[in-house]
């Protein structure tokens, strides 16, 4: 079972997904949210899991957060991890 994202997270998905609503299903259902505190950002790997750190989280608004997550979405789309 997943673990929940934090409220933050979720809104800035959603931010996201009115950005660029194309690419609203990758964002809300294949990009699984794994916390890792400690890390001080967000990544994704190949298999679409995007990590994040709670406390990277806290002092970024919604649309900050969504233009990290559009950021890491590209990654995944222009297969970055293959290279």
């Amino acid at each position: 079972m997943r673990e929940q994202a934090p409220p933050a997270l979720i809104e800035a998905k959603k931010v996201a997904c009115r950005r660029w609503p194309w690419a609203s299903e990758a964002i809300m259902f294949e990009m699984a949210s794994i916390k890792r505190p400690g890390m001080g950002t967000m990544a994704v790997d190949q298999y679409w899991r995007m990590y994040y750190d709670p406390q990277f989280l806290v002092d970024k608004t919604p649309e900050e957060i969504a233009s990290v997550i559009q950021h890491e979405l590209c990654h995944l789309v222009f297969k970055h991890p293959k290279r």
